[in-house]
């Protein structure tokens, strides 16, 4: 949610938000894209580090380095590209778990 919330705060107005999920037996891959400014080369080193704020936004500056926490929790990853040209792409690559319907008590 962190993240598309966060595409319609920094996207350009009036162009789509692209949520794409795939995945194989081994991984899945999320992927949340936006058109609109790139973000700036000197924050995208720091983007998920806690108190990092956008230029936009007014918030805590917690919610990307919660995400990245979740992920990394999980045995995951969370890639960000960001140019002019392309728009901006957050990618959530996770494990996926062997044990199917039975982790809810469903088998």
């Amino acid at each position: 949610m962190n993240l598309v919330n966060n595409a319609l705060a920094y996207g350009a107005p009036s162009t789509p938000i692209i949520v794409h999920v795939e995945g194989d037996e081994a991984r899945a891959a999320l992927r949340v894209h936006n058109e609109g400014d790139p973000i700036p080369a000197d924050m995208l080193q720091h983007l998920f580090d806690p108190f990092t704020r956008g230029t936009k936004s007014a918030g805590s500056g917690l919610g990307l380095y919660i995400v990245h926490e979740i992920v990394a929790a999980h045995g995951g990853s969370i890639v960000v590209e960001s140019t002019r040209e392309k728009g901006t792409t957050f990618t959530v690559r996770l494990p996926r778990w062997s044990g199917g319907a039975d982790r809810l008590g469903t088998k």
